[in-house]
């Protein structure tokens, strides 16, 4: 007669552990204090997700040319990462390396998440990432209020990898990057 112990030791009665995937995280510089917090609650060798992110140490893209700096963002970051996820601030929208990150994601195939930093009072979407999300929830894209803990945003972050693989039609990249930031809906300058 086998022992409860002894059944643990077999394969198939182990119960699976999440998988951790990279994924690069795309914010605005504004909201570097929200990004280092997400990277730091969710990221690291135990954390839910493997962290690839621009712009947190002094590794910044010194360029204004659209092309340029899309191929070292998806050589550099982007690359390998199954998932972009976009931390979306109040300013957020109106970038311009937001709107180059989350073009170079689509042509990688990322699932996409966009995560509404609080307080969630009135948001606006990055156009090129609104393309892709309906409200229904049925878009490429999903969005979500900040997760409450690691297991949430894996399950998130799963979701978004299925419907990468499910979506891929409905993606929308085709609209022409920007070449300046815009003016912000929230505070009405442009940063």
């Amino acid at each position: 007669m086998s022992s409860l112990s002894s059944l643990s030791q077999l394969p198939w009665l182990r119960t699976p552990q999440p998988q951790r995937r990279k994924c690069f995280i795309s914010y605005y510089h504004g909201d570097k204090t929200w990004a280092e917090s997400f990277v730091n609650q969710f990221g690291g060798p135990n954390g839910a997700i493997i962290p690839r992110i621009l712009g947190l140490d002094d590794d910044a893209i010194r360029s204004s040319k659209p092309d340029y700096v899309i191929d070292t963002i998806r050589a550099d970051y982007i690359s390998g990462s199954s998932v972009s996820i976009v931390l979306l601030g109040s300013c957020t929208h109106s970038r311009r390396f937001v709107d180059w990150e989350i073009k170079r994601g689509l042509l990688n195939g990322n699932g996409f998440l966009g995560i509404i930093l609080p307080p969630a009072i009135q948001q606006y979407l990055p156009e090129r990432f609104a393309a892709n999300w309906q409200q229904n929830d049925t878009g490429y894209a999903a969005l979500r209020l900040y997760p409450t803990s690691g297991a949430v945003l894996q399950s998130w972050i799963n979701d978004v990898v299925i419907r990468a693989s499910a979506r891929r039609w409905q993606i929308s990249n085709a609209q022409d990057v920007w070449a300046y930031n815009r003016m912000c809906s929230t505070c009405g300058r442009t940063h």
